[in-house]
């Protein structure tokens, strides 16, 4: 994972922001994700040894530092997976369009409000963030709302540290919820310094601007000063608003006992906090103060603005002052200016847990980054099962399967299906979803899954079941997207004369599928016949993988015992051989099947016959007498077929050409011998001799003198059957072989 943290401020320069990037920066490099960072600086000079750091030079004007930090950022963000901009502003805005450009994942993360924090030092306003938005705002404080509102438009997730600014936004930027995510600061981890309390000195720590109301807290601090005269205000920062509050000080004769000293490293600033009596932050907002962390960490005593994202959070604990009311402050002052009622402060403070650190923090930033970059796989195929028209087996359950192994690191699996019109979207289980193209025309098929297609831009890879017009569609896809493509071969189709002759426009679908093969990023072949086809023909044997079709082999073990025996006694318990496929009279090589059974009746008279999934008229096809039992039925559920195969003794195929040869399996986990034609896919399934016996394709005298064998010798043919069910449980596990699907498509998408 890549991610470039796009920030407004950086070490060396100090402040809560550059102390967090740099802290999240090394946190994520020690997780073994690779970051880069660009910032903008006052030098170029110093850099980070960890990882990759472009600093953009702040003397020049807001343009030209824009157009810089856009132009390098655009750069970085290439390789990157993500964009992690740290303000809504300075960071966020070029990274907006970057995002536009690069279509890049966007995350903006919030620690204050610029156009709030710009309003008061402008003196536009000197309400508290929880009420300023509810003000009339003037041309400049629109446009920066308008702007404002369009970056986090264009954010994918939007990160709060409290769920008050969170609120905040969402009634006023009317951000949507589901992108709006909480990571809280962390709790600093540095052990705490052991010196004694000076009960002298108030520590005051930060930028020294309007909306810090330091100028309140040195009127109050006057007060105060009448009945403690001993007492030290410490302002430790620097700011411009320094010579204004410096003015004050000596307008009050203050200059005693308020001290301004220069901004201070983390370190020291903690040395400092550690030893003081009191630290005040009396900002007219504060979203989520390390400052007030810091303090409660160290046990410190701290009067802290009402106005903050921490009030909810820490109410019971801690004490709040009104920023707009001297006297709340000088009376909460007082307070703690007693012995008693500041040990019981400290006590409260002590029972806040300040157990959440950095490890959490990068924990929730991983989880977050994780789930932003998962994709979706995009799937394009042909069966309608999934509207309820055709049944074509387990392909539901089976894909049901691939999404809920998807879940961890995918968003889901979406599958646009060419069809007619009047069909629905469908949702299933483990995010599943298919999507009917609806179609006019079949010409327009292509057309409209490219349609469908691109409107997932999240998608990180594409499926076609076939390397002709799915992938054709998939192909397209590809370009649009930017993403890989795995064509799935099923069928056997490449070197295959049967196959050219079924139809006359195959050569066609052959030239396209060899465009289309070279220019995927993947092939699953579903045997290693097909695998050596496509090596043959040119394609690099590294991106060919050999994963057979899944089988539910456990669902054709069992079978119903009473359904069995009715069956059989249909048959009059006659000896039965079975067929199972789709009406594909010239693949299936049907004439020859009907042939073959044609001659095994004219030697062994004790016979039935089923056909399951063609529905044929048998009579008309097959020449026999009234006394074989022939019998053919449309698909059935695989929880029927299982059935129909332990009512049978035999399995004959008579294609011209397979690929793979799922019924095989079926019938050999059955226990069922097999006889079949030597195509490419039951070469890889039937052993001749072992667990069936292999013909030459076109043989009906090879298929009958087989067929004969094994009715003849029933001892044989369970010797058979039972070496079939045992390899098949071996080589076909469909756990197994989902996983490896699975695994596939990850790989790709990664």
């Amino acid at each position: 994972m890549k991610i470039l943290i796009a920030s407004g401020i950086f070490p060396p320069d100090i402040g809560g922001p550059a102390v967090y990037v740099k802290k999240l920066a090394d946190e994520l490099k020690k997780k073994n994700i690779e970051i880069s960072v660009i910032t903008y600086s006052d030098s170029q000079k110093d850099y980070s040894d960890n990882f990759p750091l472009v600093r953009i030079i702040r003397g020049r004007s807001l343009l030209i530092r824009y157009f810089f930090y856009f132009r390098n950022l655009f750069k970085i963000a290439k390789d990157a997976h993500i964009i992690y901009a740290q303000d809504l502003f300075s960071s966020g805005l070029p990274s907006a369009l970057v995002k536009k450009f690069l279509k890049k994942k966007l995350i903006i993360r919030l620690g204050g409000d610029f156009l709030w924090e710009k309003a008061v030092e402008k003196g536009w306003s000197e309400k508290p963030l929880s009420r300023y938005y509810e003000k009339t705002k003037n041309f400049k404080e629109r446009l920066f709302f308008w702007l404002g509102r369009q970056v986090l438009k264009t954010a994918d997730l939007v990160i709060f540290s409290t769920s008050w600014q969170k609120e905040i936004y969402f009634k006023n930027y009317k951000i949507k919820k589901e992108k709006a995510k909480i990571i809280e600061n962390p709790f600093p981890q540095d052990k705490p310094f052991s010196k004694a309390a000076n009960n002298q000195k108030i520590i005051f720590a930060g930028r020294l601007i309007k909306l810090k109301n330091i100028d309140y807290l040195i009127k109050s601090f006057k007060l105060i000063l009448v009945k403690n005269p001993d007492l030290r205000l410490e302002i430790i920062g620097q700011g411009p608003q320094k010579k204004y509050l410096e003015k004050i000080t000596r307008e009050n004769n203050l200059e005693k006992n308020v001290i301004f000293r220069d901004k201070l490293s983390f370190q020291k600033l903690t040395q400092e906090i550690s030893k003081c009596f009191l630290v005040i932050l009396p900002s007219l907002s504060e979203v989520s103060p390390n400052l007030a962390l810091e303090c409660i960490k160290l046990k410190k005593p701290i009067l802290l603005t009402k106005e903050t994202g921490f009030y909810e959070r820490f109410k019971n604990n801690l004490i709040f002052i009104d920023p707009f009311n001297q006297k709340d402050l000088t009376d909460k002052i007082n307070y703690l200016l007693d012995g008693e009622n500041y040990k019981k402060y400290q006590e409260r403070i002590s029972l806040i847990s300040a157990d959440y650190s950095w490890p959490e923090v990068v924990e929730s930033h991983i989880n977050i980054f994780n789930n932003l970059i998962k994709k979706k796989v995009l799937m394009i195929g042909t069966d309608r099962t999934w509207f309820g028209v055709d049944y074509s087996g387990d392909v539901i359950e089976r894909h049901e399967e691939y999404a809920r192994r998807l879940k961890p690191w995918l968003k889901g699996l979406k599958i646009i299906v060419f069809s007619k019109k009047g069909f629905k979207k469908k949702k299933f289980k483990n995010n599943l979803t298919a999507y009917p193209t609806n179609s006019l025309l079949k010409i327009f098929y292509v057309f409209d899954a490219y349609r469908i297609g691109r409107k997932h831009l999240d998608s990180g890879l594409i499926i076609v079941q076939d390397p002709f017009i799915t992938g054709l569609a998939g192909w397209f896809l590809k370009k649009k997207l930017k993403i890989p493509l795995l064509i799935h071969f099923h069928g056997d189709f490449w070197e295959n004369k049967y196959w050219l002759e079924e139809r006359w426009f195959n050569f066609l679908l052959l030239f396209l599928s060899k465009f289309l093969t070279k220019r995927a990023d993947g092939i699953r072949a579903v045997s290693s016949g097909i695998r050596q086809k496509l090596i043959a023909a040119g394609i690099d044997k590294n991106k060919i993988r050999v994963i057979p079709t899944p089988v539910d082999l456990e669902i054709f073990e069992n079978y119903d015992r009473e359904k069995v025996r009715d069956l059989r006694e249909k048959h009059q318990n006659k000896k039965t051989i079975i067929n199972v496929g789709r009406r594909a009279e010239i693949t299936k090589d049907y004439e020859n099947l009907f042939k073959t059974i044609s001659l095994v009746y004219e030697k062994y008279k004790n016979l039935a016959f089923l056909q399951i999934g063609a529905d044929f008229y048998l009579p008309e096809k097959i020449k026999a007498d009234e006394s074989l039992i022939l019998t053919s039925t449309p698909k059935i559920k695989q929880s029927e077929l299982t059935n129909y195969y332990h009512a049978s003794d035999v399995y004959v195929s008579s294609s011209k050409h397979e690929s793979f040869g799922k019924v095989l399996i079926e019938a050999m986990a059955a226990g069922l011998p097999v006889v079949a034609t030597a195509t490419t896919g039951s070469k890889e399934i039937v052993i001749d001799g072992k667990n069936g016996f292999l013909t030459p394709i076109g043989d009906s005298r090879g298929l009958t003198e087989k067929a004969l064998y094994l009715l003849n010798h029933p001892e044989k043919a369970r010797q058979m059957g039972e070496a079939g069910r045992k390899m098949v449980k071996v080589r076909f596990n469909r756990q197994k072989n989902i996983g490896k699907i699975v695994n596939f498509w990850r790989d790709l998408v990664e």
